[in-house]
């Protein structure tokens, strides 16, 4: 499909060049991955070459806790916009160990950690 006001993109969304990454909030390679593109989009997406789409893949059958996770980047999302997404993002893959070894009781927290009121989160 192509890339819609529904996704969360990164960068500018008229860029030539527009990365579309499926991945999974506990996989190690995605959390390396995520990094990688972080560093390629603070010179090509600043200058309006890259964008940057993530969609969610959680591989539950691999990762139990990423479908959880995902839903929580939806949360934050829906109460802190676009920027609260990537915030979150970047976050968690900086801050969390992969490979289901996170703790979901610690997501509020993160949340809060890019600005997403703690109250309306578990709400959601």
């Amino acid at each position: 499909r192509g890339v819609s006001e529904a996704d969360h993109l990164r960068g500018n969304p008229d860029a030539p060049v527009v990365i579309v990454e499926y991945s999974d909030f506990e996989c190690p390679f995605c959390q390396r991955f995520h990094k990688d593109l972080k560093t390629v989009m603070d010179t090509r997406g600043k200058s309006g070459e890259l964008a940057w789409v993530y969609r969610h893949f959680p591989l539950q059958e691999l990762h139990s806790k990423a479908p959880f996770v995902s839903l929580a980047s939806e949360c934050v999302a829906s109460l802190g916009g676009n920027d609260a997404f990537w915030n979150f993002a970047d976050t968690y893959y900086e801050t969390t160990p992969s490979n289901n070894q996170i703790d979901l009781a610690t997501l509020p927290s993160l949340a809060g950690s890019v600005g997403v009121d703690k109250d309306a989160f578990g709400a959601c």
